[in-house]
């Protein structure tokens, strides 16, 4: 063999070697696209639930917040009820 056939024969090698890493770079890219894929499904899944679960919680404490209102309400409406009538038997049983 002479020395031109074994650099044609390291080319063709060579050659070989890099169509080979390329079918295998090609192979891990779509791998890793695939996984990727899978990932973002994932995350936008638990996005999706934790904005639900979000807003049931705001729900949640908008209902409790406006339950508290009421009752601060319905407690000063009370006092001032018992203290209007207070007022009053003292002025009526006065006399």
């Amino acid at each position: 063999m002479t020395e031109l056939e074994q650099v044609l024969k390291s080319i063709a090698d060579l050659k070989t070697d890099i169509d080979s890493l390329k079918t295998d770079v090609d192979s891990l890219k779509t791998d890793v696209d695939t996984k990727i894929d899978g990932l973002k499904t994932d995350v936008d899944a638990k996005i999706d639930a934790f904005v639900k679960q979000n807003d049931t919680f705001n729900d949640k404490f908008d209902n409790y917040q406006k339950a508290t209102q009421s009752l601060v309400n319905l407690s000063f409406g009370l006092i001032a009820s018992a203290t209007v009538i207070t007022i009053a038997q003292g002025i009526f049983y006065r006399r």
